[in-house]
């Protein structure tokens, strides 16, 4: 991957960062959104998406606001959408850690979907962090350790994007939508927030782990395994990666989104995986705010027009 390039990022104690102008940009360079908005909250700048069709307009947020500070801070970024003439604001993000419910319900959002995250503490010593997973994820970390795969820093982005191919493969052949370019921007955006570890064994790449942190947690951002990985790399990547982000003085794994409720079986795999390190349970919620009913009902109009001129055309 490139060389990166450090970048001054916000005060997680007020915000969760989570590359979210990264995400906006990429998605503006793919014409999926008009623009990127910053909202100026005080104490930190948050980004908006913003989509126009004929003049009606919604946001997208992909950061998200510590409980300490969501109040006051959805205040100023419905103020500023109402007076940019928005309908909608909504938060769909799975990096995004909205909550809790309650403070939500306050500003009259409607919660759209729970989800949540396992979160694992790293001010635990390493052997209670062992202790507290199942003992399959265990037993799966030593056998890579017995397998003496070695795990490394810094991966080639095409090896990347081949692994993700493989693990997409598996699931029914899923685009994934990650290309070099992409990975590439990350890897420079992020700076020295950006941590690759690959799992290796002699030469043959079985699995690779990207995660982002800030001053109190780690995120993971994508993972891939080999299609002949048999010995625990995926469980080994993960191990592995807390024990650097504790090393660096990170408080905290964020181990993404979860979904408890899910009749998905890829999914309800991904919960299992999830919840059996032993980490804490974290509720978090998609939402949207209608900010204007008057231009919500104007946006609609437009869409059914464009979806009937479609029928016709």
């Amino acid at each position: 991957m490139p060389a990166k390039e450090k970048i001054n990022q916000p005060d997680s104690s007020n915000i969760s960062f989570f590359l979210q102008k990264e995400w906006l940009e990429i998605q503006l360079a793919n014409k999926r959104i008009s623009r990127i908005v910053p909202i100026d909250l005080g104490f930190a700048t948050i980004y908006a998406g913003e989509i126009q069709n004929f003049k009606q307009k919604k946001w997208f947020l992909y950061g998200s606001l510590t409980p300490e500070t969501l109040s006051n801070g959805l205040d100023r970024i419905f103020t500023q959408a109402k007076a940019e003439g928005v309908y909608l604001v909504e938060s769909n993000f799975n990096l995004s850690r909205w909550r809790p419910e309650g403070a939500l319900l306050e500003k009259k959002v409607e919660l759209t979907m729970p989800f949540g995250t396992y979160v694992m503490d790293l001010q635990q010593s390493e052997d209670t962090l062992l202790a507290n997973m199942h003992r399959k994820h265990k037993k799966n970390i030593r056998v890579a350790s017995a397998a003496n795969l070695a795990v490394r820093e810094g991966l080639p982005s095409e090896q990347v994007i081949d692994l993700l191919d493989q693990s997409y493969g598996r699931e029914g052949g899923r685009d994934h939508g990650i290309t070099l370019p992409y990975l590439d921007s990350i890897s420079k955006y992020a700076g020295d927030r950006l941590l690759a570890i690959g799992a290796w064994r002699e030469d043959e790449l079985l699995g690779v782990l990207m995660a982002v942190y800030d001053q109190k947690r780690g995120y993971p951002l994508h993972a891939a395994r080999s299609n002949q990985d048999n010995c625990g790399a995926s469980h080994l990547l993960q191990w592995e990666m807390m024990r650097i982000l504790k090393a660096k003085g990170v408080h905290e794994y964020d181990l993404g989104g979860a979904r408890p409720q899910t009749d998905d079986p890829r999914l309800q795999g991904i919960f299992r995986f999830k919840s059996q390190f032993g980490g804490v349970f974290e509720p978090c919620f998609y939402w949207e705010k209608v900010v204007s009913p008057l231009r919500k009902k104007a946006a609609e109009t437009v869409e059914n027009i464009q979806r009937i001129g479609k029928v016709f055309s």
